[in-house]
């Protein structure tokens, strides 16, 4: 019974870092794509830039629904410190990760910002900032130990 606990959340710990994986490279996609966007801005980039957004929105709540699972099974896990650290640790980086995720697909289906530099702008950061919180998730998993 103890071994179904622990595998059950090893499969969440592998599950939230598979699609924060995923979605680090998504947003490594839409930096690129918003430079090769600044560089020529044609159309078709702008365009990619909204199926970018939409795909990172929708592993956004596939992440999302693992780090609420983790976040729930937190007393499951055993860090040094403190349960309450690791759902601080476990919330900082779904707020870094999540907060670009909607700004971006916010601004990119905004038809009245579709020339913007704004548009370029947030696809420069929002890439950082979402590497900043899986960071601080694969940080966090590596100090975790199955109690």
């Amino acid at each position: 019974m103890a071994q179904e606990k622990v595998s059950k959340l090893d499969k969440r710990i592998k599950r939230f870092n598979v699609t924060g994986l995923i979605h680090t490279l998504i947003s490594v996609a839409m930096f690129v794509m918003s430079a090769i966007n600044f560089v020529y801005q044609k159309e078709i980039f702008y365009y990619t830039l909204r199926g970018l957004s939409i795909a990172t929105l929708v592993n956004s709540i596939i992440w999302l629904w693992c780090a609420i699972r983790l976040f729930i099974a937190a007393k499951q896990l055993n860090n040094p410190k403190s349960v309450k650290n690791t759902r601080v640790i476990l919330s900082l980086s779904v707020i870094f990760v999540l907060t670009p995720d909607i700004l971006a697909v916010l601004l990119y289906w905004l038809p009245v910002l579709k020339g913007f530099v704004l548009i370029n702008l947030i696809g420069f950061i929002s890439p950082v900032l979402v590497f900043i919180g899986w960071f601080v998730g694969k940080h966090l998993g590596k100090k975790l130990k199955k109690s």
